[in-house]
């Protein structure tokens, strides 16, 4: 197998169009469906279903993506170096939709500013596809709420964060009896996701059932709907820290106790450590007790 063709894949991927992904790439149409029939058949496994308005990937395609970006990170690691003929060290860092806002990009900016030899590649996905994705060896290291379980990880706790209601601007405080707080139209992800979870335990030893009014698996979709008066949801507060800031959105903390979850640093028990990993898990660890505390 070729690597240029493990490329090709991951660029139609991304294109969601193997015309677009063409000129992007700068080579006819045709021949990129021909490296994609090669890769296909080596692969016995049809990635991508065929439509009039483009592609899109198959089950075999989906577990093939982020190996394929995996690999391709790992061989260009081999061959990349800087003006000064120095190696420049790739970390892969996992995090949650959640925290891509207020521990994502302030790591992005800070090894940019602080550690030219170190480039970031981030993935963003839920936290239990974080877990299979380090287990598997896709990644270096992952920032997770709740801690995994199991001996292939090792978790260190780093932060402890605050779960808040979050409201439109105009909606006024929530109700803090059970009964009435259950009774909001609440937004939610869907299961399984660790804030549904969160949300779900705590109105079992309230005995309540929330009033569901939508499930969405989509973070800004869930801000947007919030920020226009149709419904309520729970959300971490550094997730919601620049709606509120913008006056767009309001955040109210659980009553009468607050709610909290336990945030992560993890990485495979076996992984090797060296000190540009350690460099970027200093750095997590850092806007972790800044951002998140």
């Amino acid at each position: 197998m070729e690597t240029r063709r493990l490329e090709y894949f991951v660029r139609i991927a991304d294109a969601g169009s193997i015309n677009r992904a063409a000129q992007a790439l700068g080579i006819a149409q045709p021949a990129l469906s021909q490296q994609l029939a090669i890769l296909e058949t080596e692969l016995k496994a049809e990635l991508f279903t065929r439509s009039r308005t483009g592609v899109a990937l198959t089950e075999a395609g989906r577990r093939l993506y982020p190996r394929a970006q995996t690999l391709l990170r790992h061989f260009e690691a081999l061959t990349i170096g800087d003006a000064d003929g120095q190696s420049i060290t790739f970390v892969t860092v996992g995090v949650p939709p959640t925290l891509v806002m207020p521990l994502g990009l302030p790591l992005i900016e800070r090894v940019l500013a602080d550690h030219p030899r170190i480039r970031i590649h981030m993935m963003e996905s839920s936290a239990i596809d974080l877990v299979g994705n380090l287990v598997a060896g896709l990644l270096d290291m992952a920032v997770i709420p709740s801690a995994p379980v199991g001996p292939e990880i090792v978790a260190e706790p780093i932060a402890r964060e605050e779960m808040v209601i979050v409201t439109a601007p105009s909606a006024g405080p929530p109700p803090s009896e059970p009964a009435a707080l259950a009774a909001l139209p609440w937004i939610v992800t869907r299961y399984p996701n660790i804030l549904r979870g969160v949300l779900s335990a705590w109105f079992l030893q309230a005995e309540r059932e929330p009033r569901v009014i939508a499930e969405v698996n989509s973070l800004p979709a869930v801000l947007a709907l919030v920020e226009r008066g149709r419904g309520v949801s729970l959300l971490p507060a550094s997730a919601v820290a620049f709606g509120v800031a913008e006056g767009k959105l309001a955040a109210w903390p659980m009553t009468p106790e607050p709610m909290r979850r336990t945030i992560n640093l993890c990485r495979r028990a076996d992984a090797p450590q060296g000190p540009s990993f350690a460099t970027v898990e200093a750095i997590i660890r850092d806007l972790a007790g800044t951002v998140l505390s």
